[in-house]
């Protein structure tokens, strides 16, 4: 009398009997029996009459089927699912709806790449985890519906060299896969083995879906605590916590393993690596994980969002584009590969009909004003804690560049930020509190004066390309509750990147204003001398990390020694900062903890 509760409540048992089997030793019992109450649930739950409630018992089911192994059945539940899907959102008329509903079953589509992986076809795995990324991408910067196409292997393969690998993570509701991308290498490296070992009765990327899930909920719990305490000192908080809690994030991504299979190669070694996250990796400092100086491994390491944000080498093709043609026959002129196993769907058709509309930037770019930088600083927002270091970093910045814009404090207002943003200048610094919306990623924003604002979606509406680099000095990108990605990661950084920003340097959580204005004025003095940004930003946050008192004082010192005697607003900063170093330790390092020098990150186009 009820098909709607009864099918529910079999799924919930079907549930309980799924994550039951995910902590036992041995699952495969538990599994079957939910694969079971799935399947009747399904009797009631029709894709006629509850399409919704259908499509979630089908991602369950896929989910489960996928670690029980059996590939067969979990593609044809994959094939129906497709069409319900399909149907569902060609006749969802309203665009919120089709938007909520896209974002609602991106499940279904990250699974595929599981079936494709665990079928043997690691392209068509690292094919289908880009496109949905860039359906996701698209759905919440954008919320059009044009078809878009995605970058297949061959064109992922153009952003390589023999001295640069990427590395590029998936997450889906039954699995964490890692794919390593090489110029030698004719096929991705899936990180693991895909079938069962003798030590567990879990897949290797089960396992560490799990273990990465409960490393999250730890991290969210200590870092919402750390910043809900005033008092920041008290022992055993978060920040006490980093190091031993990277630590066993490297041992759950297995970096190891992971700079195994980078340095394998017979020509070069590798210098550079590209770091592509997925959903809530975006919010760590993955880039810490690699470099480690006691065993000699530094590697250049700057991040993408997907490998749809590629340098201006890589064209993408949309639809109508004369140069489709020609893209398919290049491919065809490739070394042979599998052909795409036909019984998994990309379905990611049906989430992602829609254009993404990046803006690539290009080296044929509008021509620049004469003002190169934009600097706005804004040290005091209503409801955020003061800055104290801001004055001291933008002044010391500004002085770099000849006529530079500058907004400050009060005059930081939305519509002059605005209004400047438009001015094509070529770099853009903004020293000021940034935050990330979870429920609405447009909504992100950088505090300006006052309760004033300048949101994502604000910045999406903007023609950025003649921006060759965006600081968002003391900006926090992770999220700060318990919240979860489930869709992806869509933020400050990937909004600039979208309308043809080159590189974009950010940082993942709020640092001390010293050590944001010491690693931000040494970035661009490194910058300035011809290094690249890349470059720049390895060197300033290793020069932090391993900074004492004693050159730290002679820093400052030399730094007073080159200013005029008249000058009034660095010379009485400098000297109460050389006051307060006066009263530690020589050879102190202050800043060699993570905390300091692991949230800096750099975005975008490799410039080596």
């Amino acid at each position: 009398t009820h098909p709607e509760g009864w099918g529910k409540l079999h799924q919930a048992i079907g549930n309980a009997h799924y994550l039951r089997g995910c902590r036992d030793a041995n699952p495969n019992p538990y599994w079957r029996k939910a694969f079971g109450y799935y399947n009747k649930s399904l009797e009631t739950l029709t894709p006629e009459d509850f399409p919704e409630a259908h499509l979630e018992v089908l991602q369950e089911l896929i989910r489960t089927l996928l670690a029980l192994e059996a590939i067969y059945q979990a593609q044809e539940f994959q094939r129906r699912g497709t069409d319900v899907l399909h149907n569902l959102l060609k006749n969802t008329k309203s665009p919120a709806k089709k938007k909520q509903l896209a974002l609602k079953f991106v499940a279904f589509q990250q699974l595929t790449v599981d079936l494709a992986v665990q079928s043997g076809d690691a392209i068509q795995g690292i094919e289908l985890a880009e496109a949905g990324k860039n359906a996701c991408l698209s759905w919440l910067l954008a919320s059009r519906d044009n078809e878009m196409f995605s970058p297949t292997w061959e064109e992922m393969q153009q952003l390589l060299n023999p001295t640069t690998a990427i590395v590029y993570w998936h997450i889906s509701p039954a699995a964490l896969h890692t794919f390593i991308l090489k110029d030698d290498n004719p096929l991705p490296i899936v990180l693991g083995q895909t079938k069962l070992t003798e030590k567990t009765q879990f897949l290797p990327q089960i396992q560490r879906l799990r273990d990465f899930e409960a490393w999250v909920k730890d991290w969210n719990q200590d870092y919402s605590q750390y910043r809900q305490k005033k008092d920041k000192s008290v022992e055993n908080n978060w920040r006490d916590n980093l190091p031993k809690m990277l630590q066993r994030l490297a041992k759950i991504l297995d970096i190891p393993a992971i700079i195994k299979f980078i340095q394998t190669s017979e020509s070069q070694p590798i210098q550079h690596l590209i770091l592509i996250p997925h959903r809530d990796l975006h919010r760590f400092p993955l880039h810490a994980l690699f470099n480690r100086e006691e065993k000699g491994q530094n590697f250049t390491i700057s991040y993408l969002p997907s490998a749809q944000f590629i340098s201006s080498s890589v064209k993408y093709l949309h639809s109508g584009d004369k140069k489709a043609e020609g893209r398919r026959q290049r491919a065809e002129g490739k070394e042979e590969r599998k052909e795409e196993d036909p019984k998994i769907q990309r379905n990611y058709n049906c989430l992602s009909e829609l254009d993404i509309s990046l803006k690539p930037p290009t080296d044929e770019q509008d021509e620049p004003s004469p003002q190169q930088l934009l600097s706005v600083e804004v040290a005091e927002s209503d409801n955020l804690p003061p800055l104290s270091f801001v004055a001291f970093e933008a002044e010391v910045i500004t002085q770099l560049f000849e006529n530079p814009q500058r907004i400050q404090e009060k005059d930081a207002t939305t519509k002059r930020v605005e209004d400047a943003l438009e001015n094509k200048h070529r770099i853009f610094h903004f020293a000021g509190h940034g935050n990330y919306n979870f429920a609405e990623p447009l909504n992100s924003e950088l505090a300006l004066a006052k309760d004033d604002k300048l949101t994502l979606r604000e910045i999406y509406q903007k023609d950025l390309a003649t921006y060759q680099l965006v600081s968002l000095s003391a900006c926090e990108t992770a999220i700060t509750g318990n919240q979860t990605i489930t869709t992806e990661y869509v933020g400050l950084v990937s909004g600039f990147l979208s309308k043809g920003v080159r590189q974009v340097v950010s940082t993942l959580w709020t640092v001390k204003s010293a050590a944001t204005a010491l690693v931000m004025i040494e970035f661009y003095h490194r910058w300035q001398a011809g290094k690249s940004e890349v470059q720049a930003l390895v060197e300033a946050t290793q020069w932090l990390k391993n900074l004492t008192v004693a050159q730290l004082k002679q820093w400052y010192q030399n730094f007073r020694n080159q200013l005029p005697r008249e000058e009034g607003k660095i010379r009485p900063f400098v000297k109460n900062e050389l006051y307060n170093l006066a009263t530690m330790e020589p050879n102190n390092k202050p800043y060699e903890h993570p905390y300091y020098w692991a949230a800096f990150i750099i975005t975008g186009k490799l410039n080596l």
